[in-house]
């Protein structure tokens, strides 16, 4: 391919993906993940158990935002827009305080219970054999010591290089953008979620960072129009954390069916398949 083909190829990327996202049908799964988890109450212990922390931290944000963004921001919206600008900026406000806490959260709360609720999808519809071998090559390949050692040397690049800060603060500052900023964030961030929530996927699957990369390249168009579908949904106000549960429910669903394609599965009774790892923890 020519340099100029490689110039266009890039260049159309972007106004390709929304046909790509129609045409993949990969949308649906966010949905589906939804009415999934909401018709199995067994999936719903981690989630409960993550409502008082959430809750906390939550509160400790909205009053951090109300402390220092808020006046600034009040006293701008009312100098442009008069008495209206009070009510606007208290909106602007609530919408940077969720996204800080959903970002808050996506670190310190949510993977743990975020991994073993995808596992519990798989084991549910009978791929627990993926469950089962992708950790048991993990836990061959990288022995504990080893996870401490390579943990403790990308410390300070993370810290020297923290490039989640930057994008972090990117998806803040967008918030401040009334109406356009959150749709923005959502088509920015589209194929990073539909990619993160599948990335225990990737894990259990043992991907490379070369294979991983492929892999992501070669299926932009579906991550886009899953992570559309999610993204969007996140932003639903006071119900982000949930549909961060449903939205990794739906890409555990789309991980089921590509494995199924891959190994169709045979169905066993109920009573053989391991138990739910959800239900073991």
């Amino acid at each position: 391919m020519s340099l100029v083909q490689k110039v266009l190829s890039k260049a159309s990327n972007p106004a390709a993906l929304p046909l790509m996202a129609v045409s993949q049908g990969t949308y649906i799964y966010p949905l589906q993940g939804a009415f999934y988890f909401l018709r199995n109450p067994s999936l719903w212990g981690n989630l409960l158990g993550m409502v008082l922390p959430q809750i906390v931290l939550s509160i400790a944000v909205l009053v951090f935002c109300h402390m220092f963004l808020f006046p600034p921001q009040a006293a701008l919206a009312i100098f442009f827009n008069g008495p209206t600008g009070l009510i606007t900026s208290w909106i602007a406000t609530i919408q940077q305080a969720m996204a800080l806490t959903m970002a808050l959260s996506e670190i310190m709360l949510m993977p743990a219970p975020l991994r073993m609720l995808f596992d519990a999808i798989l084991t549910k519809e009978g791929h627990d054999r993926l469950v089962t071998t992708g950790n048991i090559r993990r836990d061959a390949e990288e022995s504990y010591h080893e996870r401490i050692v390579r943990f403790v040397k990308r410390l300070p690049q993370r810290i020297i290089f923290p490039f989640w800060m930057a994008r972090l603060l990117f998806n803040v500052l967008l918030t401040f953008i009334p109406i356009v900023g959150p749709i923005i964030s959502v088509l920015v961030n589209a194929t990073g979620v539909g990619a993160r929530c599948q990335e225990r996927y990737f894990e259990l699957k043992g991907y490379a960072a070369p294979e991983l990369k492929r892999y992501i390249q070669t299926r932009r168009g579906q991550l886009f129009a899953f992570g559309l579908v999610a993204a969007t949904l996140e932003q639903i106000p006071f119900l982000g954390v949930f549909f961060v549960f449903t939205n990794t429910v739906g890409g555990a669903l789309w991980a089921v069916d590509t494995e199924s394609a891959l190994n169709p599965v045979v169905p066993v009774p109920r009573k053989n398949r391991i138990r739910s790892t959800l239900l073991e923890d």
